[in-house]
């Protein structure tokens, strides 16, 4: 298993009401980082057609 993103100890600060953020980080930290596996291949693939 690989390890977690540092961004989810900060989303469970605020998820037990510990931390508070500004509502830009409250929408970063809610959209998050787009790893689906379709968008990693396309980005393997391009990274192949670069070189």
């Amino acid at each position: 298993m690989r390890a977690q993103p540092p961004e989810y100890a900060l989303i469970r600060l605020a998820n037990g009401n510990m931390e508070q953020y500004d509502i830009d980080k409250q929408e970063e930290l809610d959209l998050g980082k787009n790893v689906c596996p379709a968008t990693t291949y396309a980005n393997a693939q391009a990274e192949k057609k670069d070189k």
